[in-house]
């Protein structure tokens, strides 16, 4: 191992690994164009909303470059891993079960209980590899996707709507999520 390694912190390292799974997906930096992933659920388009969760999966893996070993407060790989294999549907990607929980950024062990949770709830699907029985993939299910763009597209018309009020105060809150509780 050369000096800058043994220099690198954990954190940096686990930036480094969250990096590769992106290149591993084949998402580079611009949304995957994918017609069949969306649900038709909103009128939100497709490829923004990719863009959008992927950039929250970016910012939450950002913590911990920010916050060091606080970051580890604010786990939620059950979520990660639905964001991550979300983008990775996007891309066409086939996720191996390993890569979905190095994408949790939690302990194998960790994820693993987290993945099955999932599954129970019939949030992602596993199924083997055709060409090696020992390793197995997960994917988002039909009802995981549906879910996942639901939230994603309320989440995306609440970012403009708080934006709106923040500077453009003719957008109207149609939900009253902003407006003063009485």
């Amino acid at each position: 191992m050369n000096d800058n390694a043994r220099s690198r912190t954990a954190p940096q390292f686990l930036d480094d690994i969250q990096a590769l799974l992106v290149e591993w997906h084949g998402c580079g930096a611009s949304a995957c164009q994918n017609p069949t992933l969306s649900t038709g659920a909103d009128d939100v388009n497709s490829d923004s909303r990719v863009g959008y969760i992927r950039a929250i999966y970016r910012a939450r893996r950002s913590r911990e470059s920010v916050f060091g070993g606080h970051a580890k407060l604010f786990g939620e790989p059950a979520w990660d891993l639905l964001l991550d294999l979300y983008v990775a549907r996007a891309c066409g990607a086939v996720v191996s079960v390993t890569s979905a929980c190095a994408a949790a950024a939690a302990a194998p062990s960790t994820a693993l209980r987290h993945l099955a949770a999932l599954e129970r709830e019939g949030l992602v699907k596993r199924r083997e590899d055709a060409e090696d029985r020992r390793r197995s993939h997960v994917a988002l299910s039909d009802r995981g996707l549906s879910l996942l763009e639901t939230w994603a597209s309320t989440a995306q018309r609440l970012t403009a709507i708080g934006d709106a009020r923040r500077g453009d105060h003719h957008m109207s809150d149609q939900n009253g999520l902003f407006s003063p509780r009485g």
